[in-house]
């Protein structure tokens, strides 16, 4: 049974669509360890300033997915992109 319950934005999905078939792997490993473990130490997360519930998980040294915690154990995940273009 998941801890939490995570929902990928369809701006998300046509990024993620797009990255390479390795990437691709990587960052579905990473969203099942966050939705099996939320914010666990097996994933590279950090807070996001600025911001009250939102983090990134970072996946290799290229990938970032950018996401919001809501109190219900909900993971939103709103950006899955290149790190040069996760902060524009």
């Amino acid at each position: 049974m998941p801890k939490y319950t995570v929902f990928v934005e369809g701006k998300a999905k046509k990024q993620f669509k797009k990255m390479p078939k390795e990437h691709q792997t990587r960052i579905l490993a990473a969203l099942t360890t966050l939705e099996a473990e939320g914010l666990s130490n097996k994933l590279d997360i950090k807070k996001l300033q600025g911001y009250q519930h939102h983090y990134r998980i970072r996946v290799g040294k290229l990938i970032r997915i950018r996401f919001e915690l809501q109190e219900n154990r909900t993971i939103i995940v709103y950006s899955i992109s290149t790190r040069e273009k996760a902060y524009e």
